[in-house]
């Protein structure tokens, strides 16, 4: 009615301008929500006005179901990303990696491109947990997490383990890989910060991807021999 468009007028002079533009006589507007965020709105206008009960009706019903398939929507998208995200890190989880994994056993074309494989393993998680508590140990694991997204991209980074990351590279050359593993060491035995074991390994050919992994899990193993070695009270912990 009229002094519905005058309140459109006195609220939202530029709103009002437009509709008087469009020619708009009359107008049913309902929100569409999903909790307490507004996402946009449904109208009908220059409808006949008898019908305006009908009308209203109709136009909250549709506004619960749009609102509702939304909120649908956003939770089975935020599940999603729940389901390969690591909550603590921010990373991949190992569920995110076993796709991964399968899909590159599935293209090996991907891994004769050229591909990379590091595993990360943190020194001493053990002695932390056990003399300062999981809260320390977890602040630990976040750090060497940080760490290793200063050198690679996160879509790349999986948490495989409680102290073990995986990174896996298809989208570098061989240079580039090495480059950026040679980062990543640099910054895995900072005096005073969390200690990493190091192991990578990169093939392109006729090599798959187990192949990869297993050369890179075993290089890791003996840098963490190298490390424990040299620190004997960082009290090694069992696998």
């Amino acid at each position: 009615g009229e002094e519905d468009f005058k309140s459109i007028e006195d609220k939202d002079p530029e709103w009002y301008n437009s509709l008087v533009f469009s020619k708009i006589k009359s107008l049913v507007l309902y929100p569409l929500r999903v909790g307490e965020n507004l996402y946009g709105y449904i109208f009908a206008s220059n409808f006949n006005t008898d019908k305006i009960a009908f009308i209203r009706e109709v136009m909250e019903l549709n506004s619960f179901i749009l609102s509702a398939e939304a909120e649908n929507y956003r939770m089975r998208r935020k599940l999603e990303v729940m389901s390969r995200t690591d909550m603590l890190t921010g990373v991949l989880n190992r569920n995110a990696m076993n796709r991964k994994l399968e899909k590159l056993a599935r293209d090996p074309g991907e891994v004769k491109n050229g591909c990379g494989a590091i595993f990360v393993d943190v020194n001493g998680l053990k002695k932390v947990n056990d003399s300062k508590g999981h809260d320390e140990g977890d602040e630990m694991i976040i750090n060497v997490a940080r760490k290793i997204k200063s050198v690679f991209d996160k879509k790349n980074i999986y948490r495989a383990g409680g102290d073990e990351f995986i990174v896996l590279i298809t989208d570098m050359t061989e240079d580039e890989f090495n480059s950026a593993f040679e980062r990543l060491k640099a910054v895995s035995r900072v005096e005073g910060e969390p200690a990493f074991a190091l192991g990578a390994h990169y093939a392109s050919g006729d090599m798959n991807i187990g192949q990869i992994m297993h050369i890179a899990d075993t290089n890791m193993y003996s840098d963490k021999a190298d490390f424990y070695t040299n620190h004997p009270g960082a009290d090694r912990r069992r696998r």
